[in-house]
């Protein structure tokens, strides 16, 4: 099915200058998906207004792998689509529309699901964690306000209340004015029906408040499970990438050891420090209690053992 027009893509003005005469034309081999991602690229690169090695060098990419994405021979990844569209908005001084950006990465994942499955796979699941990341802000968003209604509406049930038992003082001293008690009577009972009246809607937002963590919560395990699976195919993306070139994959491996292993001595000493002052610690305590060390002929003060030294009185204390 081909795409219609959009309205409001970021595209020069008719007659104005555009900086694109030194891209190649679109080869007569590449794929239709490819070819309308590179025509769409193309509009925005023009809206920046700068040549292609200017350009690559802004963003830090080579020139020919630009090229390459600009004629439709790579598919460019997302971050690249994003940057262009960024460039583009201040060359223009006013950003894309938000059709035109989704229709664009939308030729950008038919482009990727026609050449590249499994960096199409990755990136759908890229994109599904992003969107259970929103929703999970939103769910926040909305518990937040949820709690500050909450915390609004208890604060107000217990002024209504300090008011209710002023009332009720009132009323008590002055019972022998009947037509005051009868007025102090129907005030207290119209607060007590209000007070009801939000007892009940305190009910119901406490309801939509769990509800709405529950979502949250929901949307938290969305995530992790996006990740976790996102994780297994970058990790079976990898294993394919060390099948095609064990020697870097090695290397990997290696630097991931020593990783590793630096980081676990760096706990083992910090095990170490940390049993010594605890060592030492407990030595000092026995020194300031009653039945702690006692003098001995010579002026000198009997030494207890310390508690590293009482378990191995034969060697060493264990560290």
């Amino acid at each position: 099915m081909e795409d219609g027009p959009v309205g409001g893509e970021l595209v020069p003005e008719p007659g104005a200058a555009r900086r694109i005469g030194d891209l190649k034309p679109i080869p007569e081999q590449v794929r239709p998906e490819c070819r309308a991602l590179a025509e769409s690229l193309r509009e925005l690169f023009g809206a920046v207004g700068v040549s292609l090695r200017v350009f690559a060098v802004r963003l830090h990419y080579d020139a020919g792998t630009v090229s390459r994405y600009l004629n439709g021979t790579v598919v460019p990844p997302a971050e690249f689509v994003d940057q262009l569209f960024t460039h583009a908005a201040k060359a223009t001084g006013r950003p894309s529309s938000t059709e035109v950006m989704a229709h664009v990465h939308t030729l950008q994942r038919r482009a990727l699901q026609a050449t590249n499955k499994v960096g199409w796979e990755l990136q759908r699941l890229r994109d599904q964690l992003a969107d259970a990341d929103r929703q999970r802000q939103q769910a926040e968003v909305r518990a937040d306000a949820l709690s500050e209604a909450l915390l609004v509406r208890k604060q107000r049930i217990a002024e209504m209340e300090v008011e209710q038992r002023r009332i009720a003082v009132a009323a008590a001293d002055r019972e022998a004015r009947s037509a005051e008690l009868d007025r102090l009577r129907q005030e207290r009972e119209d607060l007590t029906a209000e007070r009801d009246r939000l007892r009940e809607e305190v009910a119901r937002l406490q309801d939509a408040l769990t509800q709405a963590r529950r979502q949250a919560l929901d949307a938290e395990r969305r995530c992790e499970a996006l990740e976790h699976q996102l994780q297994t195919e970058e990790e079976a993306a990898g294993a394919k990438a060390a099948a095609e070139d064990p020697v870097s994959h090695r290397l990997w491996l290696a630097e991931e050891q020593a990783i590793a292993a630096e980081e676990r001595a760096l706990r083992l000493a910090s095990e170490l420090a940390e049993l010594r002052a605890q060592g030492t610690g407990a030595y000092l305590w026995r020194h300031d209690d009653p039945d702690g060390p006692r003098p001995v002929a010579g002026g000198s003060r009997e030494r207890r053992a310390t508690p590293f030294e009482e378990r191995a009185p034969d060697g060493p204390a264990p560290v």
